[in-house]
């Protein structure tokens, strides 16, 4: 496997396109080499199966059905993943005018 850091020594830090042309090269990349994109998916399936094995099922039921639902329903999951690896935010109370605490999120330091 290819160190990162031999990566970063032999590629430039910038191209010069825009964030949305990036993807847009990256996804087509992904798309021309089977290898590449089986990673993607193996990558996405282990972890959708890891976070809830039921929903996962339900999500490819969807998707492999070509249902109407399919997209929403992999969004929901993909953003459940990304909420689930996330580090966790530091919590504090706040008092309200009401007098009670309610619990609120500060910001992450």
């Amino acid at each position: 496997m290819t160190d990162l850091v031999d990566i970063k020594t032999h590629l430039p830090t910038r191209v010069g396109l825009c964030s949305h042309a990036i993807f847009r090269l990256w996804k087509m990349a992904l798309k021309d080499d089977e290898t590449l994109l089986d990673q993607a998916i193996a990558s996405v399936h282990e972890q959708m199966t890891s976070l809830d094995q039921a929903r996962a099922e339900q999500v490819m039921s969807l998707i492999i059905r070509r249902h109407r639902d399919a997209k929403e329903a992999f969004k929901a999951t993909l953003m459940a993943i990304r909420t689930q690896s996330r580090p966790p935010t530091r919590r504090c109370f706040r008092h309200n005018y009401s007098g009670t605490s309610s619990l609120s999120l500060a910001t992450r330091s």
